[in-house]
């Protein structure tokens, strides 16, 4: 299977569940090839800003910021990423990614309400597929384009609202 993960921003991952196979019945009908879960941070441990630099004049910046450091019944934060590289074609990939999540909670008695919003963006250029042909016969190389101006540009915006009743005789230490 494929999973397209551009949208999470890493250093907000608590929690990854994963199974193999159509054996998760609990997780839906489309676990063809399995599944995977991740549950992000309720309340970020510590702030972060994060600034990365690698080969091919690529750059990540990250961030998150807690909104409500000394709240006990409350937790909102806000995170995001910049991402940009180049990539190790011959025409230059121009990969530009933009994400940005932010989490807020509340406990209320025993009932936990979550609201989660997340935005992503990106654009690249690409090399695309090659014909195999182009590569034997020396036309372009393994890391080469047909056409340098290929590519794309995507986005997504979620947003989710969930509610948690406790049951009576539960032990909840939601916010510790």
């Amino acid at each position: 299977g494929y999973a397209d993960l551009h949208f999470v921003i890493p250093e907000t991952i608590k929690e990854i569940d994963f199974g193999k196979g159509t054996y998760y019945a609990d997780r839906g009908d489309f676990t063809t090839a399995g599944y995977v879960a991740l549950q992000t941070f309720d309340k970020l441990p510590s702030n972060l800003l994060k600034i990365e630099a690698g080969m091919f004049n690529t750059m990540r910046t990250a961030g998150l910021f807690n909104l409500m450091p000394q709240k006990q019944t409350q937790s909102a934060y806000v995170g995001a990423e910049l991402y940009h590289t180049d990539g190790p074609f011959d025409a230059p990939q121009k990969f530009k990614r933009y994400n940005i999540l932010s989490k807020y909670q509340v406990q209320k008695g025993k009932t936990v309400f979550t609201a989660q919003l997340s935005t992503f963006w990106s654009k690249w250029n690409a090399s695309g597929q090659i014909p195999d042909r182009g590569v034997k016969d020396a036309s372009i190389g393994w890391f080469g384009a047909i056409d340098n101006n290929e590519g794309g540009q995507t986005s997504r915006t979620s947003f989710s609202i969930k509610t948690v009743s406790i049951l009576p005789n539960t032990i909840f230490k939601r916010f510790s």
